[in-house]
């Protein structure tokens, strides 16, 4: 049966046939249920007397390590009842998605958005997935590690590399800098001090995370580095601070960047 992607804003959802289906398996890992899939699935099933064939279809696909998977296709109706016996947000959050979906395609206003992506990459990104979040819930993996995972999920997404930034003439800090996004060392000029007093007061005040800016790689020397892009609000958080420590009398006098 032909299956077409018509969304992908949160879980991906098909065309097949005269249906729109969901992968349950993607849809297990998006709602971040403790229990292993082939548990949850089954006991889902037999609770709510979901019907093989009616509601869905089961497929068990080989993996490349010699093993087998064991995967179903869900109809919406049967995604959005799952997403609502969860009883969670992350569930009402997939659910008004798949509801939005639902109406989007009803008045005509939504179109498939690229043709069905191949098996073999989504059983790629699904590892990729389930390792991401096994490093988190574990704590095993650094910074970098965390995000060379999300840049090569993303890239399998996209069906293209990402390209890395690349360093400028002093070598310091990547040319190109996001829209909006502000380097340590442009704050630092703006508030008179060097790009190295910027990164300390941002490391004490726990200002590297996402709700301030992102990090970004780039190149530098053959090597993949990662600097710190601040957005508007972590610049203004940043300006705000070294002004306070300027009128404190501490030292945030330029002294020239390293």
């Amino acid at each position: 049966m032909d299956k077409r992607l018509i969304a992908n804003d949160m879980v991906a959802v098909y065309q097949s046939g005269n249906n729109k289906t969901v992968d349950a398996r993607e849809l297990h890992a998006f709602l971040e249920v403790g229990t292993r899939y082939n548990d949850w699935i089954k006991s889902r099933i037999e609770k709510y007397e979901f019907v093989e064939g009616v509601d869905y279809t089961t497929l068990t696909e080989n993996l490349v390590n010699g093993g087998r998977q064991l995967r179903h296709t869900a109809t919406l109706d049967m995604a959005k009842e799952l997403c609502m016996v969860e009883n969670n947000e992350q569930g009402r959050k997939v659910r008004r998605y798949f509801i939005e979906v639902e109406k989007r395609f009803r008045n005509g206003s939504i179109a498939p958005l690229a043709e069905p992506m191949p098996l073999e990459r989504f059983q790629q990104i699904d590892r990729l997935i389930q390792m991401l979040k096994m490093g988190q819930r574990e704590n095993l993996f650094t910074a970098e590690t965390d995000r060379a995972l999300r840049v090569q999920i993303a890239e399998s997404l996209l069906g293209h590399s990402i390209p890395t930034l690349t360093e400028n003439i002093t070598g310091h800090e990547p040319k190109w800098v996001p829209a909006e996004g502000f380097s340590a060392k442009a704050i630092g000029q703006e508030a008179g001090c060097v790009a190295s007093k910027v990164g300390t007061v941002a490391k004490k005040h726990n200002l590297q995370t996402l709700e301030y800016g992102d990090w970004y790689d780039y190149t530098s020397k053959g090597a993949v580095r990662q600097i710190f892009i601040y957005n508007a609000h972590g610049k203004e958080t940043l300006l705000s601070l070294l002004t306070e420590l300027q009128k404190s009398g501490q030292d945030t006098s330029r002294k020239g960047d390293t």
